[in-house]
């Protein structure tokens, strides 16, 4: 299992957060996935906001190889709301 950054150009609209692709295991989480994911993990600081939102892309990676690994397929479910 492995994780790794490296450098990328970024988009103006990313300025200000971390410009760095992320592999896992050599599958690659770009930039603009990890800026999608922000909105999800507020923090203090942007930088902290892509750190935690790469982490749980990375975590998100990592499961789902896994998964795969154990012939496991998704089963998705509703709740009486339709949700």
């Amino acid at each position: 299992m492995a994780c790794s950054t490296c450098s990328s150009n970024v988009s103006p609209a990313l300025s200000g957060i971390p410009a760095h692709f992320v592999t896992v295991n050599g599958a690659m989480i770009a930039p603009d996935e990890i800026a999608r994911e922000m909105p999800h993990h507020p923090a203090a600081t942007p930088t902290a906001s892509w750190h935690n939102a790469a982490q749980a892309l990375v975590l998100k990676a990592l499961l789902c190889e896994r998964a795969a690994a154990l012939n496991l397929a998704p089963q998705p479910q509703t709740d009486p709301a339709g949700r």
